[in-house]
């Protein structure tokens, strides 16, 4: 694991739920692994369906074992 950083969690509070607070949460942590050229572990759903969404912007830092154990 020393070149990956696990996501195992993100939570929004539930005022803020539906106003893109967590998208916002998980471009930034993505952004921060890409600049540090490390890879992710989305062991938190909500990262893992980000990236699905998105994925030209960031397969790059899910290795390939990875995006068979979280299906992206």
């Amino acid at each position: 694991l020393n070149d990956s950083i696990m996501v195992t969690h993100t939570e929004v509070l539930p005022g803020n739920e539906g106003q893109g607070v967590g998208s916002f949460i998980a471009k930034g942590v993505l952004e921060d692994v890409q600049e540090r050229g490390l890879f992710v572990i989305p062991a938190c759903q909500f990262i893992a369906q980000h990236i699905r969404k998105h994925r030209e912007a960031y397969i790059a830092i899910v290795k390939p074992q990875t995006q068979a154990a979280y299906k992206i």
